[in-house]
């Protein structure tokens, strides 16, 4: 198994350990990398996305509306299994790439951690943004 392999998986752990403790704190539900909290106005979404091409990682957040999305050719997302690529507003948070090849998959999620903390309300701003731009 390669370096960054090793590193991804520790990587993971620091973020279910840190992390994830967190969104559950929040309400959000799910399966990681995959979470969504449900609110009476909106879906808030959140993920984590690893690269494929080392050791690198993205978190990425979303809102859509509480029912799900519906495309113009139809296709749907569910709400119940919404992703936040799925989302018609989105946005990443935190360092871009975080990258826990060159520091310690301890710091990173931490500093991931910290990065969730301090968007608390990006969801309601994504929110109100995605609202917005809806009635033009």
């Amino acid at each position: 198994m390669s370096d960054w392999k090793l590193k991804r998986k520790a990587m993971d752990s620091a973020l279910k350990s840190g992390a994830v403790v967190l969104l559950c704190e929040l309400g959000f539900k799910g399966t990681y990398p995959h979470f969504r909290r449900f609110l009476n106005e909106r879906i808030d979404t959140i993920g984590f996305q690893f690269s494929q091409w080392g050791p690198q990682l993205y978190v990425e957040l979303g809102v859509a509306d509480p029912d799900g999305i519906t495309l113009l050719d139809g296709t749907r997302f569910p709400a119940k299994t919404l992703k936040y690529y799925e989302c018609p507003a989105r946005k990443r948070i935190g360092d871009n790439p975080f990258d826990f090849g060159v520091q310690t998959t301890d710091s990173i999620g931490e500093r991931v951690r910290a990065s969730i903390d301090a968007a608390r309300l990006e969801w309601e701003t994504m929110w109100l943004h995605y609202q917005a731009k809806r009635k033009t």
